[in-house]
């Protein structure tokens, strides 16, 4: 936590320091401006809100970020208002699932499966897929148009147990990333202020911020908790996404635990899948092995050796 009479990091500048926002009247205006190079580093990583903004009107919140590379990060925000060069600003946007539509036949699922020797298995549902990830296991989830921006929304999905104590590292290992890096989970919208100190905030659908869990709810979910006692969240309704809700309430049912382990579908060093092709293949040339696929209510898997 930055000292409250100290300036504001340099890796960012705002309109209000920290020292000024516990006393800023609402609502409360920031505007911060970034450089894209500190937010592919640091920033994607998460946002924790200081303790010491709770009476600000978070919603009221501006970013507006200085993009070079297409395709890295498209949005900095979660239920921000957006502010254009004309300083218009635009409407909230609801969604963030924007990328291509697909549709895929069972038949042209089975045929990509078959180009990287994966089999099928017919008639799969959310709590089939709930089971496997009960079992210890690491299950990808493809679905409808593809999330805009860095985040793992439910379409681009690979979800984990959030229980498992060593899961950090494990995910890690998987998806070849350094050992130490910290993973996001999703949250039943109407357990969010249970679970988390959520400052005010009424939700965080984009997964944009880092949260303290509350207290005697860490323990309980040490694979998405980073070592400074928070976690980025998606707080997720049913209308956003249905089948990845059920997925999260199936699982809570079973464990009394509403969140599920989200971190984005690929590799170190990769883009997200963007098509099935893409996701099939990351299980073949990886240690993933389950890929459900809910709108084909079908289940991809490529068995590869465990090392």
């Amino acid at each position: 936590m930055q000292d409250k009479n100290s300036n504001p990091p340099k890796l960012f500048s705002a309109a209000n320091s920290d020292s000024n926002l516990s006393k800023t009247p609402l609502p409360a205006i920031i505007v911060f401006s970034f450089n894209s190079e500190i937010l592919e580093k640091f920033l994607l990583n998460f946002i924790t809100i200081p303790s010491n903004i709770s009476n600000v009107d978070l919603e009221k919140i501006i970013t507006k970020t200085k993009v070079s590379k297409i395709g890295r990060i498209n949005e900095l925000s979660s239920k921000l208002n957006l502010i254009n060069e004309d300083e218009k600003v635009k409407e909230y946007a609801d969604s963030l699932f924007l990328g291509p539509k697909y549709k895929y036949t069972d038949e042209e699922v089975e045929n990509i499966a078959k180009k990287y020797n994966g089999t099928i298995k017919k008639a799969f549902l959310p709590e089939d897929a709930v089971k496997l990830i009960l079992k210890g296991n690491i299950v990808t989830l493809f679905q409808g148009s593809c999330e805009n921006g860095p985040r793992a929304l439910g379409n681009r999905s690979v979800l984990f147990d959030p229980r498992t104590e060593d899961g950090k590292a494990y995910v890690n290992s998987v998806k070849r990333r350094e050992y130490f890096r910290p993973f996001a989970g999703t949250i039943l919208h109407e357990y969010a202020d249970e679970w988390f100190d959520m400052r005010g905030l009424k939700e965080s659908p984009h997964m944009m911020y880092a949260m303290y869990c509350n207290k005697g709810y860490q323990e309980k979910i040490p694979a998405i908790v980073h070592v400074d006692g928070t976690c980025r969240i998606q707080t997720l309704k049913k209308e956003q996404n249905p089948v990845f809700y059920e997925m999260i309430e199936e699982f809570n049912t079973q464990t009394g635990v509403p969140i599920l382990f989200n971190t984005s579908f690929n590799l170190g060093g990769e883009p997200l899948v963007e098509s099935l092709d893409d996701a099939v293949k990351a299980l073949n040339t990886s240690r993933l092995e389950y890929l459900y696929c809910p709108e084909n209510d079908l289940l991809i898997e490529v068995l590869n050796e465990k090392t």
